[in-house]
């Protein structure tokens, strides 16, 4: 019977390390930045579809454009890491915000995110990752050793098919992590 428990623990573990966040927040303007900074994160990567941007939506919201450049202003590098595969809607973006950024990023992988820090000559260490999902944006700030923060997808009527049973799963586990 021990041994049940402890390959139970074990499973619990490994699910809390890749799929835990660091906290759950609303949305991003909820967020606490000034307290990451003072506790010493420098660089703030953002997922861009259903974070900062809804799918149906083609330009930043002035909303968001702000809450950007105010992290900025704290003192942040931020980085748009998307696994959207549109180059015009990723760069179009990044444009706007004046600030760097990925497309198919193929989250929660990290190597294509490593190939672009390497490429651009950037030095990422511990930093902040803020998305909507549990499976891509939470598990790679886990990979990176970062601080995942999961807000609420700005338009969950936009998801596919294939995410409603995904956003199940999801919320399921965060009420297991003790969030919901």
């Amino acid at each position: 019977m021990s041994q049940y428990w402890v390959r139970w623990s074990t499973v619990k573990a490994l699910v809390s390390r890749f799929f835990r966040p660091s906290a759950v927040c609303q949305s991003v303007e909820t967020i606490d930045m000034r307290a990451l900074y003072l506790a010493g994160y420098r660089t703030v990567i953002l997922d861009l579809d259903n974070t900062i941007m809804s799918y149906n939506e083609y330009t930043l919201s002035l909303q968001k454009m702000t809450w950007i450049e105010t992290v900025k202003s704290l003192g942040f590098h931020v980085l748009i890491v998307s696994n959207n595969r549109s180059q015009s809607r990723v760069e179009s973006v990044c444009q706007a915000a004046s600030v760097q950024g990925m497309r198919f990023a193929c989250k929660p992988w990290v190597s294509a995110f490593q190939d672009f820090l390497n490429h651009s000559g950037l030095y990422v260490d511990a930093p902040v990752v803020i998305g909507d999902q549990l499976f891509t944006d939470i598990v790679f700030a886990n990979r990176l050793g970062g601080y995942g923060i999961l807000v609420q997808p700005l338009d969950p009527s936009s998801d596919s098919i294939l995410k409603v049973p995904q956003r199940e799963i999801e919320r399921a586990l965060l009420r297991w992590f003790g969030f919901a």
